[in-house]
């Protein structure tokens, strides 16, 4: 939920990236660790309305506008072949995220795609 008076239309048309926290398992599988992951890359961006088809200054939504897409298509280029299904999904990483998505977070922290069991990421200027 986003609060406060915050200057919002700066986020609109710029190129965005994302960082945070992920959790991993150890590779024996009995431990878990937290790594910081900083994609490095533009893949997000929150489009905006071009200015001569909106010309009144209205109240903007912060819950329904500032919504970001992500580069799926980019994220998707990134990688030649398709990404295998994680065989032993108990954390549902598969249901919950693209697969390639996870892949590139997988292969910027130099572990296999199934060792990730969640993240908390944000979105920063890119």
């Amino acid at each position: 939920m986003l609060y406060g008076g915050g200057l919002w239309r700066t986020w609109f048309d710029r190129d965005l990236n994302i960082a945070g926290k992920v959790i991993i398992k150890s590779t024996d599988g009995k431990k878990l660790e937290s790594r910081y992951w900083n994609a490095n890359r533009p893949l997000l961006k929150i489009p905006n309305l071009a200015i001569h088809l909106c010309r009144e200054e209205q109240p903007l939504n912060k819950e329904t506008e500032t919504k970001p897409i992500f580069a799926s298509s980019v994220a998707d280029s990134l990688f030649s072949g398709g990404v295998e299904a994680i065989s032993d999904d108990k954390f549902r990483i598969d249901e919950k995220h693209f697969h390639t998505f996870t892949e590139l977070i997988a292969k910027d922290l130099g572990i296999v795609r199934d060792q990730i069991v969640d993240f908390e990421l944000n979105i920063c200027d890119a």
